[in-house]
């Protein structure tokens, strides 16, 4: 036992001591070889880099070309979503796919979104991964100076169109076209310095023949513009039809010149690019394998030091291992069945999702039945009574004439198929305003200068025993919104606390409210606009106030059951929502809740 004892002792320094020696080589193996993979990962983002700029490049050639009247169809896809992850530029991306997918692009929007992309393309995670001078002077060519030289000529198109429609105002861009003229010769320049650096640095000075070819070119059409460009007329509009001239004689060869540029340029960073992922694939592979190789080495000479020095720990280390064994088993076991429990659970809230699901499948269901009864109810309605009411209507008015100033004491009677009338024609117009869909149209107002207003309004169709109060807060905050449907939203909820206190005004003495009042506040809360329609009637029982929402559901012998829900809809198109709060005795409380955010981006 002594002599077993002693073994084990001098089998783990053994092992200390290979271990101590095996550290050092595999921590610098590691160090070597994780960079080697980092060089890997870099030359990946830079050739997706180089992937999405071409994409934009050519985009933002496409606008310079084809402009608004022949332009092609043109999106980004989610591949290079994808690619603009890798690059680190995903916000850029979005601004730029946002300018693209307008139903009216802006060319000039496009050019300068397009820009910034590319900007942010070559200084963002692509330029910590360029491994020489050669390559990073490319990338500046072509995510800075080309884009931009894209981006001067696209706005000086801009500026003659919109001179040439105007030509009272052609003195007015002059200015700014010269300046863009100067940025686009300036481009050039710099363009044709970054490819001289870059040949400077690069081992291979043929691969850059055609590309200083096309560079010097490039230097010469653009100086040759902006001499153009100076050969303008003392008219104003002359002087614009020679701008024009010159973008036609010199802009679209320059365009095309710096198309081929960029093929250049693409190719070169290409080639760099594949040519630094094979050293560096070389490079980590070839790390690897030796530290494998050493580490099996080390591994085969432990071994053998061990079973040397070690056979008399056979017995031990099979006792060992059986222990292992046994408590890896119970390990196992308890693993299973932690993943039975796990795999319960996930059942189980699975099959509540699905319940849930099931359960707002069949409320959509119904609500689409019932909106469809609806529609077919409006359709009916309008066909058999909007006819019959107009003939009712002429008739009463008919009868109104001949017999005023007589004193036949009919007055009254006519003045009730008036207001019978009017009352069901309303009920038509509620019928039709729900079951269409409309287009929220809305404009930027000063929120409580028209709610004071819309009250005001309202309080003169009240009866006169109902008190309007109204408490603005949004200290004159501007909001868009569409002030057609929101009155009829805020008008139904007066109206109904109006109905709760009074009734319909003609059997007030049947209600028990003492000093009916509506109230009407306004404030903001957060990132909201709040407007509370409150009253201190009678109250909403709990089971109505479970069922005040649904279409067609009403307490009153004269009401429609819409009022409520036409309230919701029309806060939904706005992106707000309606709480309803109530309690027996004590009134009851409408809150509609605007998003801010939500409402401006109706307007855009």
């Amino acid at each position: 036992m002594v002599q077993m004892l002693a073994s084990q002792a001098a089998g783990f320094r053994l092992g200390r001591i290979v271990a101590l020696l095996l550290l050092p080589l595999l921590w610098i193996s590691f160090v070597v070889v994780n960079d080697g993979f980092q060089q890997l990962r870099g030359t990946e983002i830079t050739s997706n880099g180089i992937a999405l700029m071409d994409k934009v490049f050519h985009l933002m050639l496409n606008r310079l070309n084809k402009g608004d009247d022949h332009r092609e169809e043109f999106s980004f896809t989610p591949a290079d979503e994808q690619l603009a992850d890798s690059a680190g530029v995903s916000k850029e991306f979005k601004l730029a796919q946002v300018a693209v997918s307008k139903a009216q692009p802006d060319p000039q929007e496009i050019l300068q979104k397009s820009l910034a992309l590319m900007k942010s393309i070559g200084t963002g995670p692509m330029a910590n991964s360029l491994a020489d001078m050669e390559s990073r002077a490319l990338v500046t060519a072509a995510s800075t100076v080309m884009p931009s030289a894209l981006a001067s000529f696209g706005e000086i198109s801009e500026l003659t169109a919109a001179s040439l429609q105007t030509p009272d105002r052609a003195n007015e861009k002059f200015p700014e076209i010269v300046s863009n003229a100067a940025v686009l010769q300036f481009s050039a320049r710099q363009l044709d310095d970054l490819v001289v650096r870059a040949r400077s640095q690069s081992s291979d000075t043929q691969a850059y023949s055609d590309l200083l070819r096309l560079t010097s070119t490039l230097t010469f059409d653009s100086g040759y513009f902006k001499v153009l460009l100076f050969g303008q007329a003392a008219d104003s509009h002359l002087m614009m039809g020679n701008v024009n001239n010159a973008i036609a004689e010199a802009g679209f060869k320059w365009s095309g010149t710096l198309s081929k540029g960029w093929d250049n340029v693409r190719f070169r960073l290409k080639s760099l690019n594949q040519a630094h992922r094979e050293n560096a694939s070389a490079l980590a592979y070839r790390t690897l394998g030796l530290a494998v190789l050493a580490v099996l080495f080390s591994v085969g000479t432990s071994i053998s030091l061990f079973r040397s020095t070690l056979r008399q720990l056979d017995e031990v280390e099979a006792s060992r291992k059986a222990a292992i064994a046994a408590r890896l088993d119970a390990e196992q076991g308890a693993k299973e069945l932690s993943q039975v429990n796990d795999n319960l659970a996930q059942m189980n809230n699975e099959m509540n999702q699905n319940l849930k699901s099931l359960q707002a499948a069949q409320d959509q269901l119904l609500k689409k039945g019932r909106l469809e009864q609806l529609g077919q109810l409006t359709a009916t309605i309008a066909h058999e009574l909007r006819n019959p009411l107009g003939a009712v209507r002429t008739s009463a008015f008919l009868l109104e004439r001949k017999t005023r100033g007589k004193d036949l004491g009919i007055e009254s009677q006519l003045q009730r198929i008036n207001s019978g009338i009017t009352r069901c024609d309303n009920t038509i117009t509620q019928l039709l305003d729900f079951s269409r869909s409309r287009q929220v149209i809305a404009n930027q107002d000063d929120f409580d200068a028209w709610l004071e207003k819309i009250v005001s309004e309202e309080a003169q169709r009240l009866p006169v025993s109902v008190l309007l109060n109204c408490k603005l807060g949004l200290a004159g905050l501007a909001v868009a919104f569409d002030a057609a449907r929101m009155q009829r939203a805020v008008a139904n909820l007066i109206s109904n606390a109006s109905e709760a206190l009074v009734g319909n005004g003609e059997e007030a003495a049947k209600y028990t409210t003492l000093d009916p009042t509506i109230t009407i506040t306004s404030m903001r809360d957060g990132d909201s606009i709040v407007v509370l329609v409150s009253d201190n009637g009678p109250g909403i029982t709990p089971e109505d106030l479970l069922r005040i929402r649904e279409p067609l559901f009403t307490t009153k012998n004269f009401g429609t059951g819409l009022g409520l829900p036409a309230v919701e809809q029309i806060l939904a198109q706005h992106g707000g929502s309606l709480a309803v709060t109530s309690a027996l005795g004590a009134g009851a409380c409408f809150t509609m809740r605007i998003p801010i955010a939500g409402v401006e981006e109706l307007v855009a």
